[in-house]
């Protein structure tokens, strides 16, 4: 995939993110959530400083070639909600693009592994919306 085909210019302006990247170093299977910073995502995720928001695009990448799910949720600590699942197949990197998905002003997002296994792992996810 070429450098390029991961610019999202919709991000660009007010009430856009700069993209919330999650990670995990090493092995990663199923089940398991990507961090935010240095804490599981599950536990305190990435707060979206941003109302009528959506997510635009999310950009995934791993060491090894690998066919893996990763699984976009919302959560407020107790509730958590699917936003999407995502697949790459036999890739070190997908990107989606021209996404619209909601998410709820007030939660937090997380990412976690929801099927197959991968290897030094980060996700971005960019999201626009109005600026609070």
């Amino acid at each position: 995939m070429r450098r390029d085909e991961y610019f999202i210019p919709e991000t660009a302006g007010t009430g856009a993110s700069p993209g919330y990247s999650f990670g995990r170093s090493g092995n990663t299977s199923a089940g398991n959530y990507l961090l935010n910073e240095a804490v599981p995502s599950n536990l305190t995720g990435r707060p979206v400083g941003l109302s009528d928001c959506s997510i635009i695009g999310i950009v995934v990448s791993n060491e090894n070639i690998n066919t893996f799910q990763v699984e976009i949720e919302e959560h407020d600590g107790v509730t958590y909600t699917s936003l999407g699942i995502y697949t790459i197949t036999a890739s070190r990197s997908s990107s989606f693009l021209n996404l619209s998905v909601p998410v709820t002003s007030g939660k937090e997002l997380a990412v976690k592994i929801s099927s197959g296994s991968c290897k030094n792992v980060v996700v971005t996810i960019y999201v626009k919306g109005n600026a609070i």
